[in-house]
């Protein structure tokens, strides 16, 4: 199967999970365009995940000269998305749930890169 179909595959998969699980539990996260973070901890949290890894790729692309798998920029995100997960499971929000998702979902499109595509 092509790179782009297992995408588009996934993609819609991953939709449709969302929608039921958004359904099921009546979860409402689109109250607003922004994201709202729990606590200070957390946004200062997400915000050294962003910095630390421009950073980093900025040192491994530039200076150092090595090459980087376009779906290593996945990685951040599976961070930012573990640390939402767990910031709103400890707070009883019931986006957890949807944060999850989103890491098993980003976990799975980075692992199955990894190792059929490239």
């Amino acid at each position: 199967m092509p790179f782009w179909m297992f995408l588009i595959v996934a993609v819609v998969l991953y939709f449709r999970i969302v929608y039921f699980v958004k359904t099921k539990w009546n979860i409402n996260i689109f109250s607003s365009l922004i994201y709202k973070h729990v606590n200070k901890v957390h946004k200062a949290i997400e915000l050294s995940i962003g910095i630390i890894s421009i950073v980093a790729f900025y040192l491994v692309i530039f200076i150092y000269q090595k090459n980087m798998q376009p779906h290593y920029i996945l990685i951040p995100l599976i961070l930012i998305y573990l640390v939402r997960t767990i910031m709103e499971w400890k707070v009883d929000k019931k986006e957890y749930m949807i944060s999850g998702l989103s890491v098993a979902f980003l976990l799975f499109v980075f692992i199955i890169t990894d190792y059929f595509y490239v």
